[in-house]
């Protein structure tokens, strides 16, 4: 379950495996958790890495996924991740775009 999911990513960092920005986030939506704290510190983090780097589409796509999956209503998320998805819009993938359409 939950505990074991973010074991591994924990265990994943220890070992040098870096984080991307929606390593947590696409945990927590896979897991289906619904603790709204660690939601919170999961999306405040993102955001913050959205603002000081330039993100690749696939960590783009998985944090909107990751959002939608877990109900997240941010405006600042939804503008930062805006920002950096569409100038890149064209290195998505078909299927990417497909199921962010769908939301």
């Amino acid at each position: 379950g939950l505990q074991h999911g973010l074991q591994l990513l924990w265990n994943a960092e220890s070992l040098g495996v870096n984080r991307t920005l929606s390593s947590l986030p696409w945990v927590l939506a896979r897991l289906s958790v619904s603790e709204p704290d660690a939601i919170h510190a999961a999306f405040v983090e993102a955001i913050l890495q959205l603002r000081v780097a330039l993100q690749i589409p696939q960590d783009l796509y998985m944090l909107w996924w990751s959002a939608s999956m877990l109900s997240v209503q941010s405006p600042c998320l939804s503008a930062d991740l805006t920002k950096q998805t569409i100038p890149q819009i064209s290195r998505f993938e078909s299927k990417q775009l497909v199921l962010l359409a769908w939301g």
